[in-house]
């Protein structure tokens, strides 16, 4: 699945965040909770039940994923695109020096004062995409 097709079923689907709550089964001898997954005061979908004949389920852990999984989408989806960014500019000015490089590789010496110019510059352009790619991952921790 990719990016765009989350993002269209997100805008497609009930608005964010979404939160789940559990209610016990009247009458059950066993003690069964049922879970839903809630948004705008209203279930957006059930995760049948705490237990059954023969142990326990994970319908409280898959309520909780479904719920808290979906409101953290969109800022994961973000964050991502930053790093897409980042890295990208990053790729952009790696391969700026190593074309000046080879460019300084095979220059006469008058060409090279140029060059070392060109070479400071994109160096400098370098630093700062390695700068916003650190912050963009610190962030994301």
């Amino acid at each position: 699945m990719t990016h765009a097709r989350l993002k269209q079923l997100l805008q497609s689907a009930t608005p964010l965040p979404w939160h789940w709550d559990s209610d016990p089964v009247k009458g059950d001898p066993t003690g069964r909770v049922r879970y839903h997954v809630c948004a705008l005061g209203k279930t957006v979908t059930k995760v049948y039940y705490s237990s059954f004949e023969g142990g326990p389920t994970c319908a409280e852990a898959d309520a909780a994923l479904i719920a808290e999984g979906i409101t953290a989408l969109p800022e994961i989806l973000a964050e991502n695109e930053r790093l897409k960014a980042a890295l990208e500019e990053l790729s952009e000015s790696a391969l700026v020096l190593v074309t000046l490089q080879n460019k300084l590789d095979s220059s006469e010496k008058k060409e090279t004062w140029v060059s070392m110019g060109e070479l400071k510059a994109a160096k400098q352009r370098i630093h700062a995409a390695r700068n916003a790619a650190a912050l963009a991952i610190k962030e994301a921790k």
